[in-house]
């Protein structure tokens, strides 16, 4: 898959290591971005998408936003696409290394947004 970043006056084409659409893109400063896609993939960056590396969601299902509040700890939405409907929250406290499906299931409510 293929993505476009403006670093200077003209857009550059970035290649992602996913062929999976992505779905929402999030920098938590200049270098340290992630982006998640409807098929349950999560890519990172460290070097200001220079290089994209898929870090292991644990789920298969669409993930629909993502949040960091520093390089570190950050928080993904993701929910089933056949019943019994409703929201997850992934999170990680390691940068995405490790993500972890909190056991809490918001049944029949469907999350788009996660922000702290």
């Amino acid at each position: 898959m293929l993505s476009f970043a403006q670093r200077t006056s003209e857009w550059e084409r970035l290649i992602s290591p996913t062929n999976e659409t992505l779905r929402k893109l999030y920098f938590v400063d200049k270098n340290n971005g992630w982006a998640v896609s409807l098929g349950g993939k999560i890519i990172n960056t460290i070097d200001a998408g220079e290089t994209w590396h898929i870090q292991n969601s644990t789920v298969t299902t669409p993930i629909v936003d993502i949040f960091f509040i520093n390089p570190n700890r950050g928080w993904a939405l993701t929910y089933p696409s056949e019943p019994p409907f409703g929201t997850s929250i992934l999170k990680t406290t390691n940068g995405g290394l490790d993500w972890i499906k909190d056991s809490v299931f918001f049944e029949n409510e469907i999350f788009t947004t996660i922000f702290f």
